[in-house]
């Protein structure tokens, strides 16, 4: 699923056990494969859907309780409509076609110039995507990032398409991820929806690439802020501050 949402372009966050309150900024919430979730995560999550959230299940999620012990019956299952919101379910997943002698090698390199000589956990090759992705998810491939970091479904945005409140009222962070190694990428501009209730003061890059933080020159119009994103190496923090 991490790898659908990068590849796809999709801006996530991962949510820990005492985050779960603060579910309802998000416009979905996966849970792929979280086998083991207490009654009280249950209640908290249905609340979530009623109000109008999307939860995505896969694989065997809430199959056991928080003691391990499994349940008779799954609080949330069947998928279905639930108050405003609604639950979907990808119970299986179906790696996409592969090409090839042996049907190893996925059509698509998910990490274009790594090695491909196996460890012991994982090669390249086995991160594939699935033959479908999930309908939820918006195929924002190709686009640029303006579309993609303003875009509706990015975690940062409320339901309605409005930006939604920075978690820490004192910045707001973005990460850049480069996985073709054999390129250095160019400098790019980005424009995103501002999170900040005040005016931006900064906007700070950091990568292992440079020693000290990079200060960038940026412009800030109509609730947007827009600045050219230094070119990176492995990948980057940008953190606009007020």
């Amino acid at each position: 699923m991490e790898q659908v949402l990068i590849q796809y372009k999709v801006p996530f966050d991962i949510l820990f056990d005492e985050q779960l309150d603060g579910a309802s900024r998000y416009a979905a919430i996966v849970l792929a494969g979280q086998e083991s979730i207490s009654d009280a995560q249950i209640r908290t999550l249905l609340k979530y859907v009623r109000g109008g959230g999307t939860l995505i299940l896969a694989g065997n999620t809430a199959v056991y309780n928080e003691w391990r012990e499994r349940r008779r019956n799954n609080p949330l299952l069947p998928a279905r409509r639930e108050g405003k919101g609604a639950h979907r379910l990808y119970p299986t997943h179906h790696p996409a076609a592969a090409s090839g002698r042996g049907a190893r090698t996925p059509i698509r390199d998910p990490e274009p110039g790594a090695t491909l000589r196996p460890t012991a956990r994982m090669s390249p090759a086995q991160w594939v995507l699935p033959q479908k992705p999930p309908g939820d998810l918006p195929n924002d491939r190709g686009q640029s990032s303006q579309r993609t970091l303003d875009s509706d479904r990015s975690a940062a945005y409320n339901r309605d398409g409005t930006p939604h409140p920075a978690r820490d009222a004192g910045d707001q962070s973005l990460i850049f991820v480069n996985f073709d190694r054999q390129h250095k990428p160019m400098p790019f501009r980005v424009t995103v929806g501002k999170q900040l209730p005040g005016a931006v003061k900064s906007v700070t890059c950091f990568s292992p690439d440079a020693d000290e933080p990079l200060p960038l020159q940026f412009e800030e119009t109509a609730g947007h802020v827009s600045f050219v994103a230094p070119a990176m190496r492995l990948y980057s923090m940008i953190v606009i501050g007020q």
